[in-house]
This record gives structure tokens, C-alpha cells and sequence, in this order.
């Protein structure tokens, strides 16, 4: 199931955002990988003697290798295994260039990332191990994400598919839930509408091309009123009910 978050409330002509604009569109690839990065985020991996992280937290056995692109081994002083994660091409790397004119220092590098708090080397030293490169977010990723999270861990996917709204997001906005849709959809509804006569200059004309026009003929949904989420002061969450269908709410703007 997926997550349409709406705009209440008209406060400003366009290009602000309008009554029910869809301010964030959220699939179940989103959702999924929101939680999967909060249980496997690296800063709550432990440090041996304060330096190096630990081989056997989920930021090393579930994040970096299924959603990184790059995994680096260090071989030697100077010397670096490097694997890219999605064609499972390996070359080396070291602080000679190479025939595209890469180079690194290994030891250097390796220094200045352990000063940092947040810094996500794994490993002993001799032996670090690290990830990087553009991070994937395509829903086989995802999926592989939450086979090893469920692999190495007693979290489960089934019981993290809602985004995770806080208190007052509730209270200031609407999430509907709907039928799923792919990430290509999913920048589409969040996109903008801009006058673009001059390529140099666009002028945003609408902060959100598509909208819930008639959110309101869809109270009392859950049993709240028009009334009831109007009110800022209520804290509405109706994505415990059924999944409604999205090419039946959605319009674009005129």
C-alpha cells in the first residue's frame, strides 16, 4: 500500500500550495526503505577501541551492500579492492592512476573518514571495508534490504508500512492510502508546475501539478468529518482503512 500527503487548507494564492495538493507520495518502495535506513543507520553501529565499526550490525549486513553501489576492501597499505555491487565488476584501486585516472590514497583516506563520529568504516586496520557510490532505491533493492534485515534481525517488513508521520503531521496534514505505484509515478505526483518560455528563468507557476480536488466528498472516511480534519488541533490518521483508488482521486491541474 502506498501514501498520498495532502495540503488542508488554502492560505496564500498560487504558487503556494492549495487544498489539497499532494505535498509527498509515498510507495511502498519509499516506506520501506525510510524504515530500513532508520534500523540500519550506521551512527548506531558500535566502534572497536572507538575506531573501526563492527562487522555484525545491520548498517554492514543489510544497508551497504544491497543499497550502496561500490563495496571497498582494502588490500594492502596502498592498495584497494573495488567491487560495484550491481554489475559485479572488480578492479583495483591505488595511489598510482589507473587507466580512467582514478587514484587513491588509501592510508590517507582511511585517516580522515576515522575522525569523523559518523564515519562508516568497517573492519581492523589493514583491513577496512567500506561502501559508497550513488545509493539504489529501486524496489528489488529494497527487497533485498528487508530479506537480510529479516535475516539478521527480529524486525519485520510486514509491521513497517506506514511512513512514519509525527504527531503534528498528523494534526496539520491528511495521509490517504491508496494503491501502490511505481517510483517514475511517484516523482510525477510531487512535481511542479513552472512556465519555462525562458529555459534560464523558469517561473514556478503551481507548487503541485496534481491535487485531491474533492477530498472532502471522501469524509467520513474512518468516521472523521470535513470538520474534524480542518481542525489543526486534531490528530487524524486514516491509513488503517482500505486502500482507496488513486486514478479515481487524482486530477491535474488546469
Amino acid at each position: 500500500m502506498a501514501e498520498l500527503i495532502l495540503k488542508i487548507g488554502t492560505t496564500k494564492p498560487d504558487p503556494a500550495y492549495q487544498d489539497g495538493d499532494i505535498l509527498c507520495a509515498f510507495n511502498a518502495c519509499k516506506i520501506h526503505c525510510c524504515h530500513g535506513e532508520m534500523l540500519c543507520h550506521v551512527k548506531d553501529s558500535p566502534k572497536i577501541n572507538g575506531r573501526h565499526r563492527v562487522q555484525n550490525h545491520l548498517s554492514f549486513l543489510a544497508w551497504m551492500p544491497n543499497m550502496r553501489e561500490y563495496k571497498f576492501e582494502r588490500t594492502a597499505e596502498q592498495k584497494v579492492k573495488r567491487t560495484n555491487l550491481i554489475t559485479r565488476v572488480v578492479d583495483e584501486l591505488t595511489d598510482i592512476p589507473n587507466g580512467n585516472g582514478e587514484s587513491l590514497d588509501v592510508d590517507m583516506f582511511i585517516r580522515r573518514r576515522i575522525k569523523n563520529p559518523r564515519h562508516a568504516i568497517f573492519g581492523t586496520y589493514g583491513k577496512e571495508i567500506w561502501f559508497g557510490g550513488r545509493t539504489r532505491m529501486e524496489m528489488a533493492d529494497v527487497t533485498a534490504l528487508w530479506v537480510a534485515i529479516e535475516a539478521n534481525s527480529r524486525h519485520r517488513k510486514v509491521d513497517h508500512s506506514q511512513w512514519p508521520l509525527t504527531r503534528r503531521e498528523k494534526q496539520m496534514f491528511l495521509a490517504l492510502p491508496v494503491d501502490d505505484f511505481d517510483n517514475s509515478v511517484r516523482v510525477d505526483l510531487e512535481s511542479s508546475v513552472y512556465d519555462r518560455t525562458n529555459p534560464d528563468k523558469p517561473i514556478l507557476l503551481k507548487k503541485r501539478k496534481h491535487h485531491v480536488a474533492d477530498w472532502k466528498g471522501l469524509m467520513p472516511l474512518g468516521g472523521r468529518s470535513v470538520e474534524e480534519v480542518e481542525d489543526e488541533k486534531q490528530e487524524i490518521d486514516l491509513r488503517t482503512e482500505r486502500a482507496l483508488k488513486r486514478a479515481d482521486l487524482v486530477t491535474t491541474k488546469g
